[in-house]
């Protein structure tokens, strides 16, 4: 029975690649060979293309290359008698195989992971973006100093300060020398304690013994190429478009922060005018209640003193009429009249309305007595 691990990586150069190879994982995009009534069965983890922009928004330093490749996807699977066995700890298989490539690559740099088990033999998909850290260091280059004197250039070798931070590198981790001891540093880490290990070394004598493996594989991507072919034009015009998108996002992001802080401002003078105008008429409302508590007391004093008149009129009535004017009382308003009379009119004007008043009323009623008679 064959018992060997699989590991293999592709390089994803664009962003509308990375998000093809995610539909294909999370089955946006369905694949021919895959069983529907199986699907329930397989695990998706990872931020996906938001974690691919944040990582990417963290690099520093440009890459040379002319195409950098932006995320390296990992496919580990195993023999298909074993990974298909039952009794085979595929879950712990994936998890071990995770741990590695998070060591080997870094855990910040995973944006997304997969486990199927919909297919015909189960696999993972773990795809990272290749950020290394670099160091502050020098860099030694040839370059141009002058001429010869036969006219030809003349160079020298100077060392050039490099600055620390971020860069894509996926050389680091698909070139020839790394793919060869990822083979080897995977079939022992991970794969010996599931009872896996690693082909011969640099040789295709073993390749007959898992020539029913590579068939199925072949079988396998032959499929997901199909799926991928459909979505070739679909592909170029997420590139195309990616980058207007990216910016229009961007564009409508500030504006809604523009947006959001002219609404603020705008809430803010209102309350402010509502505050205002409240205080106002809080104001005026109390100025009015204290205005009606002084009104309501000088007609409660006007009432007090008209009862008082009232009742010593009242009582005054009474006493005449109980006891009328005798002669000496006529005689007493007879010289209250004339006290009157000799009163200049501007004396009178000159005295208190409320004393002209009494005055007046005096005279009626002595009138009214007979008190002038």
């Amino acid at each position: 029975m064959s018992n060997f691990v699989i590991i293999r990586h592709k390089k994803l150069k664009s962003v509308g690649h990375v998000q093809a190879a995610i539909n294909h994982n999370d089955r946006t995009t369905e694949p021919l060979n895959a069983d529907p009534s199986q699907r329930h069965l397989n695990k998706v983890e990872g931020g996906g293309m938001v974690k691919l922009r944040k990582n990417l928004a963290s690099v520093t330093q440009a890459s040379t290359a002319k195409e950098p490749v932006l995320a390296i996807e990992y496919i580990v699977s195993a023999s298909p008698e074993q990974i298909n066995d039952p009794s085979f700890d595929r879950e712990g298989y994936f998890k071990a195989a995770r741990a590695y490539l998070d060591k080997l690559v870094g855990a910040g740099n995973l944006i997304h992971s997969a486990e199927h088990y919909d297919e015909r033999s189960a696999h993972g998909h773990f795809i990272y973006t290749p950020i290394i850290e670099l160091e502050a260091s020098t860099r030694r280059r040839s370059v141009v100093v002058g001429k010869t004197e036969d006219g030809k250039q003349k160079r020298e070798v100077k060392e050039f300060p490099t600055q620390a931070g971020r860069a894509l590198n996926a050389k680091k981790f698909t070139g020839r020398e790394a793919s060869i001891q990822l083979q080897s540093d995977f079939a022992t880490q991970v794969g010996m304690p599931f009872g896996l290990r690693r082909g011969v070394e640099r040789s295709r004598a073993k390749h007959t013994e898992i020539k029913a493996f590579y068939t199925q594989i072949k079988q396998d991507m032959a499929e997901v190429e199909a799926q991928r072919r459909q979505l070739a034009e679909r592909e170029v015009a997420l590139d195309k478009r990616d980058g207007a998108l990216s910016q229009r996002k961007v564009d409508l992001f500030t504006e809604r922060l523009a947006l959001d802080e002219k609404d603020r401002a705008g809430r803010a003078r209102l309350q402010a005018r509502i505050d205002e105008m409240v205080g106002k008429l809080e104001a005026r409302e109390q100025a009015i209640q204290d205005q009606e508590a002084a009104f309501d007391g000088k007609l409660e004093e006007l009432d007090r003193v008209l009862g008082e008149r009232e009742k010593a009129l009242q009582e005054r009535e009474k006493a005449v009429k109980d006891n009328p004017p005798n002669p000496e009382l006529k005689k007493r308003s007879n010289a209250l009249d004339a006290i009157v009379g000799l009163l200049q009119r501007d004396q009178y004007e000159r005295l208190s309305p409320e004393h002209q008043r009494e005055i007046r009323q005096a005279k009626v009623r002595n009138d009214e007595r007979g008190y002038n008679r």
